[in-house]
């Protein structure tokens, strides 16, 4: 899968603004991996679910 970013293809220095833009395709950006993918989104699960424990004994305490 290709993936694009927004660059500037023509800059004009005596404005400092980009005349010409355009999304051009990168190849130096790698495609995760599916156990990459995993891993991060189990991190993220982590961190959820130690928040909402946190949460959890805090209102344990109060009650």
């Amino acid at each position: 899968m290709a993936r694009y970013v927004y660059e500037c293809l023509q800059f004009n220095q005596q404005t400092g603004t980009c005349e010409q833009a355009a999304f051009v395709p990168r190849t130096d950006i790698p495609a995760l991996t599916t156990a990459e993918v995993s891993g991060i989104l189990s991190m993220v699960a982590v961190c959820f679910a130690v928040a909402w424990a946190y949460k959890q004994i805090g209102r344990t305490i109060r009650n």
